[in-house]
């Protein structure tokens, strides 16, 4: 695992969070986590009040910031974290908002993540303010299971599923992945797990929108669900129109994405890769139940 070294906020990103949250920060903690190239802390101020920052200064560190910062001022939800405000100066883009740390954060989900799927709809029906990109219609790459079947070996080394397995289930997956669509008109998170999902007294908030698009909602609903059994929880029942074909999609995308290689930028690479990995079995048992394939582990 990659040895994460603590980072001070600068004097810089601490006058950017006593101008927007209106208090002299006193002390703070770094948080290490998540797919992020920022530096995050919990900052402690002189009015008793704690807020969470993000910054950073490099490109992308920046980028990421600038994107979630222009989206949760525009939308403003209640599923999203407040916003206390942010700047850009000598060499740092920061982001203030309210910390979150005293809510409770899965697993387990308390109510079967049935505030997650209320909180997802919501996000569904709202309409951006902003820009927020938009998903391309078709995929120029193929389905995730045709690209795993192009190159299998990297996959097979996480010893998730057997040649065999793929083999014999592949025409299947790939026939219902090819149904799932990506691009469409509704607002989406684009990064829905567990460790993004935080219970207020307000309901479900959903954090780090930097991946925030345009697209179809059902992306945001099947890795809500994924989320949930991922946590060894049944969810509620839902409408979900040509589930099997999400369903599909899922244990592709984490099978493909956990077998490629490491980017370094990334702090916490492989804590990224093992979530992906232990997500992956509860896909695969989803995917096989939709569409009556044998277990991975019942093929050698």
């Amino acid at each position: 695992m990659t040895k994460i070294h603590p980072v001070e906020p600068p004097n810089v990103v601490l006058l950017a969070v006593a101008a927007a949250a209106g208090a002299q920060p006193v002390s703070w903690r770094q948080i290490v986590a998540g797919h992020t190239h920022a530096e995050k802390w919990v900052v402690a101020l002189a009015d008793a009040r704690s807020v969470f920052v993000r910054a950073g200064a490099t490109a992308n560190a920046r980028s990421q910031i600038e994107r979630e910062r222009a989206i949760v001022q525009a939308v403003g939800a209640s599923f999203m974290p407040h916003v206390h405000g942010g700047t850009d100066g000598d060499g740092w883009t920061t982001l203030v908002l309210e910390d979150l740390s005293g809510a409770q954060w899965p697993p387990p989900y308390v109510d079967r993540g049935a505030a997650l799927l209320e909180a997802v709809a919501r996000v569904g029906d709202t309409t951006p303010r902003g820009v927020v990109s938009r998903r391309p219609a078709g995929r120029p790459l193929g389905t995730y299971w045709e690209r795993i079947a192009a190159e299998p070996e990297p996959v097979l080394a996480h010893g998730s599923f057997s040649a065999a397995w793929l083999d014999r289930c592949l025409p299947q997956l790939v026939a219902a992945e090819s149904r799932a669509r990506l691009d469409g008109d509704d607002f989406l998170h684009d990064d829905v797990w567990h460790g993004n999902v935080c219970y207020a007294e307000r309901g479900a908030v959903l954090i780090d929108w930097a991946s925030a698009s345009i697209g179809d909602r059902r992306l945001d609903l099947a890795y809500a669900l994924l989320s949930i059994r991922s946590t060894g929880a049944t969810p509620p029942a839902v409408e979900f129109d040509d589930e099997a074909a999400y369903a599909a999609l899922l244990p592709g995308s984490n099978a493909y994405n956990a077998a490629q290689p490491v980017d370094e930028s990334i702090m916490r690479a492989s804590t990224l890769r093992e979530g992906w990995l232990h997500d992956l079995q509860y896909a695969l048992a989803w995917v096989a139940n939709m569409l009556g394939l044998p277990p991975p582990d019942a093929v050698g």
